[in-house]
């Protein structure tokens, strides 16, 4: 029995330790998503610009 009871502990444990890990993968990936939305504002803002200063020039 206590054996049983060493093993499930070691199981929450890597289930624990697999959390973590996603947790902290998902993090990242926010991070990124977040950087990657604010270059396509920066892109978007950038092809107004140049669209605005063609219509003046043209």
């Amino acid at each position: 029995m206590t054996e049983r009871v060493g093993e499930l502990q070691a199981e929450v444990q890597r289930v624990k330790d697999e959390l973590a890990a996603a947790r902290a993968q998902n993090d990242s990936l926010r991070r990124e998503l977040a950087d990657a939305q604010d270059e396509v504002v920066a892109v978007r803002e950038a092809g107004r610009q140049m669209f605005k200063n063609v219509n003046r020039s043209g």
